[in-house]
């Protein structure tokens, strides 16, 4: 999972680019009628990427033309019409992966703390009535809080990198965007807060959930419907 995060971060600086063909300029003496675009995909680690999506669509036209890097990361997009084209690099599948992540991230929370308000406190505080509920370990809480702050932060990040590319208002990007980022950063919170300032703290912990599942859905949903769905033709 980590292994995709951090390819698919290197790809999606490439989304928002714009690649434009000027033949002229380039050969002033010569009539072009096709171009080509080559190159390879890599990580920020500088490893190559293999069977990642190029997409490019004309601006113009609105055709798409689409590629796929092989073992090496190499791709190659041949006869080009010259014009202005829009490149979206989009490493395959990730967005499915995002969905999965946060489907299973959702599914662990009803069961290992479970969906109300008294196995919440109890899961962070323990409970006199249940023997084997026992208050959650400080170093524990440290561990969980570490890991999820850089995962989930990264995740948070790639996602709103493609988000913030939809033809929708700014202002609902906006509004989404926070609703992701606070809703994880109130999640990551309300178990101090429940462990150690008040057990009311557990309905907080109940909307950052609610919070962070709709935010993820349109973070994910937003972004594959317009790159593959909207207004393209192949």
């Amino acid at each position: 999972m980590k292994r995709l995060l951090v390819a698919t971060l290197a790809t999606v600086l490439l989304t928002a680019g714009v690649l434009v063909f000027l033949p002229e300029s380039a050969f002033p003496q010569a009539a072009i009628t096709v171009a080509q675009l080559n190159g390879t995909v890599r990580d920020s680690s500088g490893s190559v990427v293999a069977n990642a999506t190029v997409s490019m669509r004309n601006i113009d036209t609105n055709r798409t033309y689409t590629s796929t890097s092989n073992a090496s990361g190499y791709y190659i997009v041949p006869n080009l019409p010259p014009g202005s084209y829009e490149l979206k690099v989009v490493y395959t599948g990730f967005l499915i992966f995002a969905f999965i992540g946060y489907f299973t991230i959702a599914l662990l929370g009803l069961i290992r703390v479970g969906p109300g308000y008294e196995s919440i406190v109890a899961h962070y505080r323990g409970s006199e009535l249940d023997e084997d509920a026992f208050a959650r370990p400080i170093g524990q809480m440290l561990e969980e809080a570490h890991f999820h702050a850089f995962i989930e932060g990264l995740i948070l990040l790639v996602l709103a990198h493609l988000f913030l590319g939809a033809s929708i208002h700014r202002k609902i990007k906006t509004a989404v965007v926070l609703l992701a980022f606070g809703s994880t950063l109130t999640d990551l919170a309300s178990p101090w807060l429940i462990k150690y300032v008040a057990p009311g703290f557990a309905y907080l912990q109940m909307m950052s959930w609610v919070g962070m599942e709709a935010g993820a859905l349109l973070l994910i949903g937003v972004p594959f419907y317009e790159m593959w769905f909207k207004g393209e033709t192949r």
